[in-house]
């Protein structure tokens, strides 16, 4: 697309970022280059983007782009790198495949990335190299993903499907709502989500947050705050579903509703009960496990009791602890006992809240023509460095990694670094020298979504239209482009490309679309669904007999054979944390309003909003002899690192909170890590999904005390 450079336009883009938003932007152009990103002026009324989004244009031309591509001349992980041609790079690469196919076979290669661009029907960053990499022959393939694996894993044993949201607006009926370790005013769920929030708040609706940490939520919605601990939530889910099915509220259960729309509540109902083993799991159980006061809980027990509709919205901080599985699904139990799954206004209460179909529209697809086998993204590093000797189903060493900075966000990274140490070749494609890219034999200089045309499929009844707003800077290409050209260099161009180019896919993906006018979605930049108050298995609860779920029973599965037989328990069954004698506090990892994972943490304009400081209570900090502002070391059983306190009472005691995606450094004064939690993290996943983990992590912290 040749992109005029005298002249000033305005066209819609779209952020392809992997944050929960998606949001439909505009980008102003004058003389070729970007000037401004703002809010498209046709957006719904909630709709609103981010300064991350805002800021586009400082990436797109930021001095540390990578503008050429790059091969390693010095000690990987150094960042010494020379400059090559595309052609010198593009041929070692097509040699390395080659060479590595033919010496170990196709499962020798292991796919890395996806989330540098996951909302584009063309440039998916984890689609296009699943393609290439599957018309070359195979690969071995990283299932999962670190954000929700437990929560996608429960959800087709339970609900016959992992399409269980709503839309947002559809909380309009809403009596209330209960964020449940979900902070949309840091996160993206969504970019109408926050407003919407904020509106329903303003108008009266009362909000609750159970949160290890007093959020932003918390104080803009002016919510009530439960400091639970972390990893208890199953905990206190079990406690609310005791006291609604067994304990005061029992009277006004609605057994004959569960019965028609579930199957298997019994046997959980016995084992909340204490007939199985004794145990009584009600509010005088929970309150000490979780860190909750007993009249706190009571409050929770009767505000689920007593309000119709009432809506839970789950975060994925809630799954991604030791035991999130049984807490995902015993947040979906609690909202069926409440009789608030099947109301307007109210929702099924596990994590994806807003996880609906997307309308109609092509995407490049991924043939299963190729020798594919798969290893938990989770355990990626382990997979390398133990290989079928550790019981995985292959021994990946050439790493492909594309749109992810696996050296940053993966857990523990010490494991990650020695992972692609062991690797024998390594390409990454990025538009900055990541830690990861560091570490890569060959690096490819990849475009951002200002630079390439694309649509995108976000949250809601919505398409966006992303144009491209101007030519690739540098010598950067597309990933669909450098796939092209190693394809054809392997002898496979034709069945990569099928014949097409970048924009006869767009104009064919729009083909098969629910978009009826092409040229004003392409003008807009938007596509408006008819209906935007969508609520999952509406038509189930409508007709549970005529509109069955895909399960063994035609029912949502409380007690699921299937999920037991994949490693689970029958029924959901709390986990409850214990950190161990060496390692009292319990750490979060949050995400950073002004970073999405680990991009943006580069730039200064972000560096300087980012919140960067160890978050601790007074009582742990005096206890340890900690001032606020002091370094301290924090140690895990896996490695240690320094960090600056920061003293407050927005975290519950016994829980320390560090935000995650800070590029790894070392820090000048102690010579210690710095900055990347993942220093401290496990691969250790949560079973049975062998999801992430990383808010169940066990540390001490000590002042640092210089020699």
């Amino acid at each position: 697309m040749a992109i005029p450079s005298d002249s000033f336009q305005t066209i819609p883009v779209s952020c392809n970022k992997d944050c929960g938003g998606g949001c439909p932007l505009v980008a102003d152009i004058s003389n070729g280059r970007v000037v401004r990103i703002r809010d498209n002026p046709d957006r719904p009324h909630y709709m609103q983007g981010c300064l991350k989004g805002y800021r586009m244009a400082d990436v797109l031309y930021h001095p540390d782009r990578i503008l050429h591509p790059l091969i390693r001349c010095g000690k990987r992980g150094t960042a010494s790198f020379r400059k090559a041609s595309w052609s010198e790079a593009l041929d070692l690469i097509a040699e390395k495949l080659r060479e590595v196919k033919a010496k170990k076979g196709v499962h020798s290669i292991i796919r890395l990335g996806g989330s540098g661009s996951c909302r584009g029907a063309l440039h998916h960053t984890a689609r296009l190299t699943s393609r290439f990499l599957s018309l070359f022959g195979g690969y071995t393939d990283t299932a999962g993903n670190y954000s929700s694996e437990a929560s996608d894993f429960v959800k087709p044993f339970m609900y016959g499907t992992d399409r269980v949201g709503i839309d947002v607006e559809s909380l309009e009926d809403a009596r209330a709502i209960v964020l449940w370790g979900f902070n949309p005013f840091d996160t993206r769920f969504g970019s109408e989500t926050q407003q919407f929030l904020l509106a329903l708040s303003k108008r009266g609706i009362p909000f609750i947050v159970i949160d290890p940490r007093r959020t932003a939520s918390v104080r803009k919605l002016g919510a009530r705050w439960f400091p639970i601990r972390p990893g208890s939530d199953g905990v206190l889910l079990s406690a609310l579903i005791h006291h609604l099915a067994c304990g005061d509220a029992k009277p006004h259960f609605d057994r004959s509703s569960m019965e028609r729309y579930t199957v298997g509540f019994d046997r959980l109902e016995a084992h909340l009960s204490g007939a199985i083993d004794g145990v009584v799991r009600d509010i005088e159980w929970a309150a000490p496990l979780c860190g909750l006061f007993t009249d706190d809980i009571r409050f929770l027990a009767d505000l689920f009791a007593d309000t119709k509709p009432l809506a839970l919205l789950s975060g994925l901080s809630v799954q991604r602890t030791l035991g999130g599985e049984e807490a995902d699904r015993l947040a979906g139990v609690l909202q069926l006992v409440s009789g608030n799954a099947w109301l307007a206004g109210g929702n099924l209460g596990c994590g994806q809240w807003n996880m609906l179909p997307k309308p109609r529209c092509g995407k490049i697809p991924v043939p299963q023509t190729g020798d594919v086998v798969s290893v938990p993204v989770y355990l990626w590093p382990d997979a390398i460095l133990e290989g079928r000797a550790g019981g995985f189903p292959s021994s990946p060493s050439f790493i492909y990694c594309v749109g992810g900075n696996y050296l940053g966000q993966g857990s523990d990274l010490n494991k990650s670094r020695r992972a692609f140490d062991k690797a024998e070749f390594s390409v990454v494609h990025d538009y900055f020298l990541t830690e990861t890219a560091s570490w890569a034999d060959i690096v490819l200089p990849a475009t951002t979504f200002l630079e390439r045309e694309d649509i995108c499929f976000v949250p809601g009844n919505y398409l966006f239209y992303s144009a491209q707003a101007v030519s690739p800077q540098g010598e950067a290409k597309n990933d669909y482009e450098i796939f092209s050209l190693l394809a054809e260099r392997l002898g496979f161009a034709e069945e990569f490309t099928g014949g097409l180019s970048e924009a006869q896919w767009i104009e064919k993906f729009l083909d098969e679309s629910v978009v009826d006018d092409q040229k004003a979605f392409r003008d807009c930049g938007i596509w408006f669904g008819k209906e935007h108050r969508r609520r999952a298995l509406a038509d189930f609860f409508a007709d549970p007999e005529g509109k069955k779920l895909s399960t063994p029973s035609g029912k949502i599965e409380i007690a699921s054979q299937a999920y037991e037989a994949a490693g689970g328990p029958l029924w959901p069954v709390a986990h409850i944390p214990q950190p161990p004698d060496d390692y009292p506090l319990m750490l979060i990892t949050p995400h950073e309003k002004y970073r999405t994972h680990s991009q943006f943490d580069n730039l200064p304009v972000f560096r300087r909003l980012c919140f960067d400081k160890m978050m601790m209570h007074p009582e742990d900090a005096l206890s340890r002899g900690i001032g606020e502002g002091d370094k301290v070391v924090v140690k895990s059983e896996v490695g240690s690192m320094v960090m600056q306190v920061a003293i407050s009472n927005d975290i519950a005691r016994g829980v320390v909170s560090a935000n995650q995606g800070t590029w790894p450094r070392v820090d000048d004064e102690s010579g210690l890590p710095a900055g990347n939690v993942n220093i401290l993290t496990s691969t250790e996943p949560t079973l049975p999904s062998r999801g992430s983990r990383t808010h169940s992590v066990f540390v001490e912290v000590s002042p640092w005390l210089s020699d």
